[in-house]
């Protein structure tokens, strides 16, 4: 064992950087619990507790605990004379910030974080990770504090904003013990009780290094307390939350040089006022298509779960958003930077079916053909919900809902992109097939052997005399051997063959995605014909 260390650590060197010198950010996340396991030569624990700025004085000229684990609790005192309730177990204005629940160990007992923290930042607990979480304004979470067993750590920024309102300060305390098999003697440290205490105006600490005889714990010929407390102060004021405003690309100029202006709708005028329009590339959707939980694209419009901005997305090849919308319903300044990342120069003008329904108050129906593929599969919902007493589509479960977003005319020529697209038609159009209702079709027929969705569904067009279903029944079938050949194993001759049976061998990625989505869209159209004019007939008065 080496001497110099064994002195150090017991001298405590090393904690007390870490408890009093070390500097934090605000992004930090501090502990304001801690607990050490069963160790052998060390015993360590922090507290916190929340202080009046009016007590911080009194508070610091000491090193011992001012509040302790377990106290906090609501207090009735019943006294005849002068009843009186104690909403934190006292009336000196020190209030806990960790809380202690303890069940006499009928149940399990755990640490809480103040309630009026929590409520005060809006925190959601997460219980499968044990985090708290905070929503930002660009609907993204945060995590604000984590809980462990024997440690919570919160964020300060979180804790100065709270400390600012409720005007305090945190007391972290803490207690280090650490303990040596050797003696002061053989440490070169004095034979006698050395004790040192320090303290200034945030925090105050004491180091006492005794002989192994007053130890708590026995065959320890040594050991030392470090004890004190850490002063967290509140901010000046409360941190400002001004919204910041990015610049857009709104034309080019007879140099070539590109014109920006500002989206702060509050300030539009000149060069640009609030209808001018701002050009992106259709990749500026990605994020949103990509998170389908939180975001919905749709005909005209993007929307979060707390905010919403009216899109021109009726273009081939980019998305247009009126100047002043950007600066007016972005949530966020970030928010405004990702679409600023993919901004461009003005190219032609905003779609004429856009600027009949935002400027006309006329509202003309979106001929983009993954705009008509939604509408199209929710008409046909419709009319079995009107016509029938099932579905001839199951409804997607909700861990496939997801499949409708991706639906949609790609921004790029990347194949992901359209391996997920017909993973997703496939599902929509093939596997939820209603195979349970076309067997009741066909069995009426004596056909009770037929397997496989399309193929049940091939011979119910043929039990209720359908005409012209070929070209949707080979349809299907392109799909699910694209699906097969294409996604679920290595491409090759086959798939090249699908592709050219699906008339789009020559073309772009794009243009093949589509081309697939308007025969799908026909194919819908198709079935809720069936569904109204042929199926609705058989069903029972």
């Amino acid at each position: 064992m080496a001497t110099d260390e064994e002195r150090a650590r017991l001298q405590q060197q090393e904690n007390l950087e870490q408890l009093i010198n070390k500097k934090l950010s605000t992004t930090d996340m501090l502990t304001v619990y801690y607990s050490s396991e069963e160790e052998s030569n060390h015993n360590r624990g922090i507290y916190c507790a929340l202080i009046p700025n009016s007590k911080v004085e009194t508070i610091i000229s000491n090193s011992s605990w001012d509040f302790l684990p377990g106290s906090g609790h609501p207090y009735y005192d019943n006294d005849k004379d002068t009843p009186k309730y104690y909403h934190y177990g006292n009336d000196n204005g020190i209030e806990p910030f960790i809380i202690d629940r303890n069940f006499n160990e009928i149940h399990p007992s755990h640490k809480e974080i103040n309630e009026e923290f929590r409520l005060f930042h809006n925190l959601y607990h997460d219980t499968k990770t044990n985090k708290y979480l905070k929503i930002n304004d660009s609907d993204d979470t945060e995590v604000v504090a984590i809980i462990e067993e024997n440690k919570i750590s919160i964020r300060l920024q979180e804790i100065r904003e709270f400390l600012t309102a409720k005007k305090m300060h945190l007391s972290i305390q803490f207690d280090y013990k650490e303990f040596s098999l050797l003696s002061l003697e053989e440490l070169n440290l004095s034979s006698k009780q050395d004790s040192k205490q320090k303290s200034n105006e945030l925090h105050c600490w004491s180091l006492c290094i005794v002989s192994g005889e007053n130890a708590p714990q026995t065959n320890y010929k040594s050991f030392s307390t470090l004890r004190g407390k850490k002063l967290i102060k509140p901010f000046d004021k409360m941190p400002e939350k001004t919204k910041k405003y990015a610049d857009f690309i709104i034309g080019v100029d007879d140099n070539g040089n590109k014109i920006e202006a500002s989206c702060n709708y509050n300030l539009l005028g000149k060069p640009a006022d609030y209808l001018t329009p701002v050009c992106f590339k259709k990749t500026v959707l990605e994020k949103y298509y990509n998170q389908s939980s939180k975001f919905t694209v749709e005909d005209r419009s993007l929307r979060g779960p707390s905010w919403g901005l009216i899109i021109d997305n009726l273009h081939k090849d980019k998305v247009c958003v009126w100047l002043g919308d950007l600066g007016r319903d972005l949530p966020c300044y970030e928010e405004q930077l990702h679409w600023r990342s993919h901004n461009i120069a003005p190219n032609g003008n905003m779609s004429e079916t856009f600027l009949a329904s935002q400027l006309g108050c006329k509202f003309n129906e979106s001929e983009q053909p993954d705009h008509l593929f939604i509408k199209n599969y929710n008409l046909l919902m419709q009319a079995c919900n009107d016509c029938l007493d099932f579905q001839l589509l199951l409804q997607l479960k909700e861990k496939d809902s997801h499949c409708l977003t991706i639906i949609r005319i790609p921004a790029t020529e990347e194949q992901l992109d359209f391996d997920e697209i017909i993973l997703a038609l496939t599902k929509i159009l093939i596997d939820s097939i209603n195979e349970k209702q076309l067997k009741k079709i066909i069995t009426s027929d004596a056909q009770p052997n037929i397997n496989g969705s399309i193929n049940l569904l091939e011979q119910a067009f043929i039990v209720l005399k359908v005409k012209d279903y070929k070209r949707y029944v080979t349809f299907l079938r392109n799909l699910q051997e694209l699906r097969s050949s294409g996604t679920a194993h290595r491409k090759g001759k086959k798939y090249n063959k699908i592709i050219k049976e699906l008339g789009s061998e020559d073309s772009s990625l794009i243009d093949r995605t589509k081309n697939i989505i308007e025969q799908a869209n026909a194919y819908l159209i198709f079935l809720k014909n069936i569904v109204e004019n042929v199926l609705s007939a058989t069903e029972p008065a």
